[in-house]
């Protein structure tokens, strides 16, 4: 099973965490505004945020973490098989292992699923509670994105982006499809440098 990009491939069929709508746009709209050196992505699984960010940025080092063996192991091979190879590091570990070592501070944190992290892509019913506990650790949004899958439904996802100084955040919305496979020309925009087909 393997999902094909324009700049890379990822192989899944030994994570339980496919690829999905998500993982891809939390990797295509993760701010870099702060022109990231060091990134660390939090419960990788097969390393496609890591991935989009090494092809995104200009980071000369991005940290992986997944506690799951056969995603790590995958991980690992995403990442030895991309153009960036000598830049991703994966290690097999939880976060509490990892932070007990801290060897770097990093200038962006991304997770998919959602931990206390810069970059973050959770249930739009979960965004208040969540921008709250991570205000009680001095991470402030600075930029939410609340995602529909079309003009009718219901706002599904938010993407939130957090820095440790207290701002009005920029609030957007963002909808992916007009009608089935026929993407808004904002998805297609965020998605061009990834999707085969955009």
């Amino acid at each position: 099973m393997t999902f094909k990009f324009k700049q890379f491939f990822v192989n899944q069929d030994r994570c339980a965490m496919k690829i999905g709508t998500d993982g891809v746009l939390l990797g295509a709209w993760s701010p870099l505004i702060n022109n990231p050196y060091n990134v660390l992505d939090i419960g990788a699984g097969t390393g496609i945020l890591s991935l989009m960010l090494a092809q995104r940025s200009k980071a000369e080092q991005i940290d992986a973490i997944e506690i799951d063996e056969d995603a790590y192991e995958q991980c690992v091979e995403n990442f030895e098989a991309s153009p960036w190879g000598d830049k991703l590091f994966c290690f097999h570990a939880g976060l509490d292992e990892f932070v007990d070592e801290p060897e770097d501070e990093y200038d962006l944190i991304i997770s998919n699923p959602p931990f206390y992290t810069d970059s973050v892509i959770i249930p739009y019913k979960e965004e208040e509670r969540f921008v709250a506990m991570c205000k009680e650790l001095d991470l402030f949004p600075l930029k939410i994105t609340r995602v529909k899958g079309t003009p009718t439904s219901e706002i599904k996802r938010s993407l939130l982006a957090f820095c440790r100084i207290e701002q009005t955040p920029l609030i957007d919305e963002l909808i992916i499809e007009i009608s089935r496979h026929n993407y808004t020309s904002e998805y297609i925009e965020l998605t061009k440098e990834f999707y085969l087909k955009m």
